[in-house]
């Protein structure tokens, strides 16, 4: 065997014996049980609230007070002092994947004008054909309670961005600022001839 044949085989089984091993020490990688470990002792790792139904983003009010977001609920929770002290604001939300209740911000001047801004999906009614959405957009003043997991039951302009106003207690509306797609009909018949004939009929998408 030439030394160019040997260096050749050499370096196969080095990088057939590297796939072996990273392969094996994936066991190693899911079999860990322990949690994250602080290094510094000036630090703690503690649950701040427990009992939400799918938290999805969180805005600090004060040092012990913040809202959380419940992405399927549609609800607002005001948590003060580690304990949910009561819903602020329950959406109807269509919540289909990844839609829901999906991103809070506090107005750089909060403290003063109590401005809140939600991003989330609201519903409409299912479409009779799978292609079409029912409406265009929902009114501006959102529609609260009730949700929805339906994959049609939404708008073409479904995902919006609201204006609310914190008075303490409750987060009431005050304006729309945009509106955003929510139905794609991809595979549709129209138009013709697009060559996505093999796509599922109903094809929804969340655009930001």
């Amino acid at each position: 065997m030439t030394g160019k044949g040997f260096l050749v085989r050499a370096g196969a089984f080095v990088v057939v014996l590297s796939l072996l091993l990273s392969f094996t020490s994936t066991s190693f990688v899911t079999a860990q049980s322990a949690g994250p470990v602080m290094l510094d002792p000036r630090l703690d790792v503690r649950p701040v609230v427990g009992g939400l139904e799918l938290p999805t983003g969180l805005a600090f009010l004060g040092l012990n007070e913040f809202f959380v977001l419940e992405k399927n609920t549609g609800k607002v929770q005001h948590v003060l002092d580690g304990t949910v002290d009561h819903t602020a604001l329950d959406l109807a939300v269509n919540n289909f994947s990844e839609r829901g209740l999906l991103g809070i911000a506090l107005d750089p001047g909060f403290a003063s004008n109590h401005f809140v801004y939600l991003y989330w999906s609201c519903i409409a009614p299912t479409p009779a054909d799978p292609f079409t959405p029912s409406l265009v957009e929902c009114a501006d003043t959102p529609e609260l309670g009730a949700d929805s997991d339906n994959v049609l039951a939404v708008p073409l302009l479904g995902n919006r961005v609201d204006r609310f106003i914190w008075d303490g207690n409750t987060l009431t509306f005050d304006h729309n600022l945009i509106k955003l797609r929510a139905f794609q009909n991809d595979g549709g018949p129209v138009p013709p001839n697009q060559g996505d004939e093999a796509n599922p009929r109903v094809a929804i998408i969340t655009v930001a």
